[in-house]
C-alpha cells in the first residue's frame, strides 16, 4: 500500500504539470452508469444519448414526453419547460432554460446538450453520417494462441445513417467483435418514416419498443437506481424506437407503425407491430435451455448458438394522453417459437409460445404524480409495479415504489425496475429522496428493500437484501464542485459450513458491502479542468467473519485546445484483495463505446484520449489504454486470458457528416 501511495503522490505532481483540463464528459455520465457492474462495451442507453446529442430536439417543438425521457429530468421538470414555452411563444436561446421559474439550473444544464434552437422559418435539411471504428488488443489472448477463435483480432464497426428531421431516418450498421469472422458479426438496419398519410411513424427493419414501466415491452435496460434518487426509477416510454446500438439480442426485426388521432386536448396513439428473428440460445434435446445474450460468436461452440430459436411475434399498444399530463395505455403481444423454451422460473413448464398483456397509467395530481403498470403472462404469472412521486416545496422531491414480480412471470422482453435482471421472482420497496436546501447543495438518498421468494439454480433458497445510498453534491464556487457518496448493500449467498455432527451443509449468509467515495472537479479555466476521485470498499461475510478491502484513486486532466484538438488523460491506482472486492470506474472513450473496467488486485491503469476536429464535417478520435497488475503471471480467464501483467488496447474512430450540422 505504501508503494502505491508513493506512486500516487509522484504521479500527481507530474500529471498536474502536464496540463489541467478536460473535455465535457456526458452530463451526469458517472452517476448514470455507476450502477452497471460489468464490462460490456456496448450499451443501448449510451447510444441513444449520444445519437440525441448529435441530432438534438428542437426546443420549440420538443414534447414533454420527449423531455422527461432524458436522464435526470422528471415529468414535473418537463411540464415547467413546456408551460413556460406556451407563455413566451418560443425560446430565443438555450440560455433561456436557466431563467424558467422554479426549474433547477442543474436540470436546465442537463437538458441543454439534447436540444437546439432553429429559426421559425428554417427547414432542417438532410444529414448523412458515417462512423467507422477499429479496436485492437495489443496482447495476444489465449483464444488466438490456441486457434479457438475463428476470426481476426480486430474489432470493427461501421455505421451509415441519414436523417431529415420530421420526414425520415435510416441507418445501416455492421459490427465484428475481436475473434469473429466477418460473416458472424452483427448486420442491422432500419427505415423510420414520419407522417406517411394517416401513419405518424412507420418503422421497417430493426427496432425496439417501450411501453409503460417496462413490464410488457422495453428497448433497453434503463438506468435504474442511481445518484438521482427521486427521478431515476420512473421510466418514460418513447414507443417505437430505431435499433441503433450493437446489442445483438434485445430488439425486434420486422415492421411497426403508429397512428395518432387528436381530439379536444387529448391524443390517441395506436401502435401495431410484427417481428420475426432468430435469437441466440443454447439448444439441448431440441429445446432451449438458456438464451445467449453476449453477442460473441468467436468459436465453433458460440457460432452454434447463433441460430438457436426463431421468435415470431405480433402485438399492439393503445395510448391515450391528455393535455393535462395524464397518460393511460394498454399493451399486448403474442410470440411463438420453433422450439420449446425451458427458460422460465422454477414453477414454469416448457412453452413454445408466450402471450403477455398489461395496462399502465401516469396521473399528475398537483404536486403528486402517480404511476404504475400491471402485466400478466397468460402462460405463467403476473407482475406489477406502482409508485408515486411527491414534490416537496420549495425544493425537493420524494418517490415511493413497490414492485411484485412472480417467479413464473417469464417475459423475455420485460425490463422492469428491480435489483436483478429478468423482471421475475422479486418483491421490493424503494424510497428515494432529493433535497436542494441551498443553491450550492443537492442531497440524494434512497433505501431499497428486496427479496427473492423462490430459489434458483444459482441461489437454491429464498433470499433477501437491502441497499442504502447517501449522496451529496456541493458547489463551492462556479469553478469547484465536490461530491461525496456512501453505499451500503446487504445481499445473501450460499456457503458450506459444518453442522454439529461435522457434516458440510449449505446455509445462507449475509454479504455486506460498504463503499465510500469522494470526488472533486476544478475548472482552472474555461477549457481546462482537473478531476479526482478516491474510493474505498469493504466486503464482509457475516457467517464466517471473512472480509476484504478495496481502494481506488484516480485523477484526470482534460485540455480543450482552440486548434480543434482535445486531450484527456486519466491515471488510476487500485488495490483490492480479490475480484470479490473489485471496483469500477466509468471512463470516457470513443463515442458509442461504453468503458467501465473492473479493477482488482494491485496495480495501475492509465489512458490518453485524443479528439481531433479536422473540419465541420470530419473528426477523428484515438485512445490508448493500459492496465498493469503487480505480481501476476496472467490476466483474464478462459479464452480471454493474456500472459504477463500487461493488458493494453488501442482504438481509433473516424466520423464524417455531410449536410446541416
Amino acid at each position: 500500500m505504501s508503494q502505491i501511495l508513493f506512486r500516487v503522490t509522484a504521479t500527481t505532481l507530474c500529471v498536474v504539470r502536464i496540463g489541467l483540463a478536460q473535455i465535457d464528459i456526458q452530463p451526469g455520465s458517472e452517476d448514470l452508469f455507476d450502477r452497471i457492474e460489468n464490462e460490456v462495451e456496448e450499451l443501448d442507453e449510451l447510444d441513444d444519448l449520444q445519437w440525441l446529442q448529435e441530432h438534438p430536439y428542437d426546443l420549440n417543438r420538443v414534447t414533454r414526453f420527449q423531455l422527461q425521457s432524458l436522464p435526470g429530468v422528471s415529468a414535473e421538470d418537463a411540464n415547467k419547460v413546456v408551460t413556460y414555452r406556451r407563455k413566451v411563444s418560443r425560446f430565443g436561446s438555450l440560455e433561456e432554460l436557466e431563467r424558467i421559474p422554479d426549474l433547477d439550473k442543474r436540470v436546465a444544464r442537463r437538458i441543454k446538450p439534447f436540444v437546439m434552437i432553429s429559426r421559425e422559418e428554417e427547414v432542417r435539411g438532410l444529414t448523412v453520417d458515417l462512423r467507422t471504428r477499429t479496436v485492437r488488443d495489443l496482447q495476444v489472448r489465449r483464444g488466438f494462441r490456441e486457434h479457438d477463435f475463428l476470426g481476426s483480432p480486430f474489432k470493427s464497426y461501421i455505421r451509415l445513417a441519414a436523417v431529415k428531421p420530421g420526414v425520415f431516418e435510416t441507418g445501416l450498421l455492421h459490427e465484428k467483435d475481436a475473434g469473429e469472422r466477418m460473416d458472424d458479426g452483427l448486420e442491422s438496419g432500419y427505415l423510420l418514416a414520419r407522417s406517411v398519410g394517416p401513419i405518424s411513424r412507420l418503422m421497417i427493419g430493426d427496432y425496439g419498443l417501450e411501453s409503460g414501466q417496462g413490464l410488457v415491452l422495453w428497448k433497453g435496460a434503463g438506468f435504474g437506481k442511481g445518484g438521482d434518487a427521486a427521478t431515476s426509477v420512473k421510466k418514460s416510454a418513447r414507443g417505437i424506437q430505431p435499433h441503433r446500438s450493437t446489442d445483438e439480442f434485445n430488439f425486434q426485426r420486422g415492421v411497426a407503425l403508429s397512428t395518432e388521432i387528436g381530439f379536444n386536448e387529448s391524443t390517441l396513439d395506436l401502435t401495431t407491430f410484427f417481428s420475426s428473428r432468430r435469437l441466440a440460445s443454447t439448444v439441448e434435446n431440441q429445446g432451449v435451455s438458456s438464451f445467449y445474450e453476449s453477442g460473441l460468436f468467436r468459436t465453433a461452440t458460440e457460432v452454434q448458438k447463433e441460430e438457436g430459436v426463431r421468435e415470431t411475434m405480433w402485438g399492439t399498444r393503445l395510448t391515450i394522453s391528455s393535455g393535462k399530463g395524464w397518460v393511460t395505455g394498454a399493451t399486448m403481444y403474442k410470440a411463438t417459437f420453433d422450439r420449446k423454451l425451458f427458460t422460465g422460473g422454477a414453477t414454469s413448464s416448457p412453452q413454445d409460445h408466450s402471450t403477455v398483456a398489461g395496462v399502465d397509467a401516469e396521473v399528475p395530481l398537483g404536486d403528486l404524480l402517480l404511476f404504475g403498470e400491471a402485466a400478466r403472462h397468460l402462460e405463467g404469472g403476473a407482475a406489477w409495479i406502482a409508485g408515486m412521486r411527491i414534490a416537496l416545496r420549495p425544493k425537493g422531491s420524494a418517490v415511493f415504489l413497490y414492485r411484485s414480480y412472480s417467479d413464473d412471470f417469464a417475459n423475455l422482453h420485460a425490463k422492469g425496475f428491480g435489483e436483478r435482471d429478468g423482471t421475475s421472482n422479486e418483491h421490493g420497496f424503494y424510497l428515494g429522496l432529493e433535497l436542494k436546501p441551498f443553491a450550492w447543495l443537492v442531497m440524494n438518498a434512497y433505501v431499497d428493500l428486496f427479496r427473492f421468494p423462490v430459489g434458483t439454480s444459482v441461489l437454491p433458497a429464498p433470499a433477501s437484501g437491502r441497499e442504502l445510498l447517501l449522496r451529496g453534491e456541493i458547489r463551492v464556487s462556479p469553478s469547484i464542485d465536490l461530491s461525496v457518496r456512501y453505499v451500503a448493500k446487504v445481499t445473501q449467498t450460499m456457503a458450506n459450513f459444518p453442522d454439529v455432527f461435522g457434516r458440510e451443509v449449505e446455509v445462507l449468509q449475509d454479504r455486506v458491502q460498504d463503499r465510500a467515495r469522494f470526488g472533486a472537479v476544478v475548472e482552472i479555466a474555461r477549457d481546462f479542468r482537473w478531476r479526482a476521485r478516491i474510493e474505498g470498499s469493504r466486503v464482509k461475510y457475516l457467517h464466517n467473519g471473512a472480509h476484504e478491502d478495496g481502494f481506488l484513486l484516480y485523477q484526470d486532466v482534460q485540455w480543450k485546445m482552440h486548434t480543434g484538438l482535445t486531450v484527456e488523460t486519466r491515471l488510476i491506482f487500485f488495490d483490492t484483495d480479490s475480484f470479490d472486492s473489485r471496483l469500477y470506474e466509468y471512463e470516457n472513450d470513443l463515442r458509442g463505446v461504453f468503458s467501465n473496467p473492473a479493477l482488482f488486485g494491485q496495480g495501475m491503469r492509465w489512458y490518453v484520449l485524443f479528439r481531433f476536429t479536422l473540419s465541420e464535417a470530419v473528426s477523428l478520435s484515438i485512445k490508448y489504454a493500459e492496465t498493469q497488475k503487480d505480481g501476476v503471471k496472467s490476466s483474464g480467464s478462459g479464452l480471454n486470458e493474456i500472459d504477463g501483467d500487461l493488458d493494453n488496447r488501442i482504438s481509433a474512430q473516424l466520423d464524417l457528416r455531410i449536410g446541416d450540422r
